[in-house]
């Protein structure tokens, strides 16, 4: 089969090629899936770019993608045979992603997949969808809640507008232009803050109540501004590591009773991936779906698609493989 695979950390434009390797075939408790879509995200680009392939001679990439179950290994029901699904975690702790033309994956790592969901729309749910939704499940009932979420124009950030809306939250986001503005207002924002041409401090103070919620994506840069505005008792969740180091005063948060929770979607328990994708499949089911454009690349132009999320394109980066 065909698949995309570095042996060496690097430049996408230099360790990233296509090659081709043996068809797997499924193990105990697998399913292989016949790939449809590739989505990459920030942290294919980060691993590609520091860290050797850890599982064998050569790496194939990306954790996200979408396609229909073609066989299954021993232990797995005849019913999933023909199942449309979407993957998460498809290359942690392991050497075969999902820019690939098969993947052999464990029979957890597929969800099925509503027939009025397309195979794109898909392959962008995994980690963002599923980063949202646990970092909104800090807190346990969003209705009503105020909520604020920093660059809502990204993939986990947009995700997260959609699906604290769903819960019945008031959102706030932060954008850096108009066009992710525009993003921000089809994700279901209530207020958008262009902190490019609006004052941040000024915009919070503006909206007259406290924050119960954040969900940051540099905590280190956003911290100091919204820290004035926290309710009794907020929640501030950080996912990424953007930004500068975090520096903060202490007694701000401790007078409001803050807590700050901090978490990486590949290390969530069991308990806790089942709940977000519980959480994501209830959200499409009712209509709430990626809201990001989408870019479409051939399994050939994945050195392309890794270097338009490099940019920080606005957007997501998508492999086509069939289909």
């Amino acid at each position: 089969m065909r698949a995309v695979a570095y042996e060496v950390s690097g430049p996408s434009n230099e360790v990233l090629s296509v090659k081709e390797v043996p068809e797997p075939n499924p193990g105990e408790g697998e399913v292989r899936v016949l790939m449809h879509y590739s989505a990459v995200n920030p942290t294919d680009v980060k691993r590609r770019s520091v860290e050797t392939p850890q599982f064998g001679p050569f790496q194939i990439p990306h954790h996200d993608g979408s396609g229909v179950i073609d066989q299954i290994g021993p232990g797995v029901s005849m019913e999933l045979l023909g199942q449309r699904v979407w993957i998460y975690h498809g290359a942690h702790n392991r050497g075969f992603g999902t820019a690939a033309e098969y993947i052999c994956i464990a029979q957890d790592q597929v969800v099925p997949l509503p027939d009025q969901i397309s195979f794109l729309t898909a392959a962008l749910i995994g980690i963002p969808m599923m980063t949202a939704a646990h970092a909104l499940s800090i807190c346990q009932d969003l209705e009503g809640k105020n909520v604020l979420i920093s660059g809502g124009a990204g993939a986990v950030g947009s995700a997260a507008i959609s699906l604290a809306k769903h819960k019945g939250a008031h959102v706030i986001t932060t954008v850096s232009s108009a066009e992710k503005a525009l993003v921000a207002e089809q994700a279901g924002a209530h207020v958008i803050i262009n902190h490019q041409v609006e004052n941040l401090d000024a915009a919070l103070e503006s909206q007259g109540r406290k924050i119960d919620l954040v969900i940051d994506v540099a905590i280190g840069t956003y911290l100091p501004r919204y820290l004035p505005y926290l309710a009794d008792r907020a929640r501030i969740v950080s996912y990424s590591s953007d930004g500068p180091e975090l520096t903060t005063s202490v007694r701000p948060l401790m007078f409001v009773n803050a807590g700050i929770d901090f978490f990486v979607v590949f290390n969530l328990n069991q308990s806790e991936i089942q709940l977000a994708i519980s959480t994501v499949c209830e959200a499409l089911s009712d209509g709430v779906y990626p809201m990001l454009p989408v870019k479409i690349f051939s399994l050939d132009d994945c050195a392309t698609a890794h270097k338009f999320v490099e940019d920080r394109t606005l957007g997501r980066a998508v492999l086509q493989i069939s289909g």
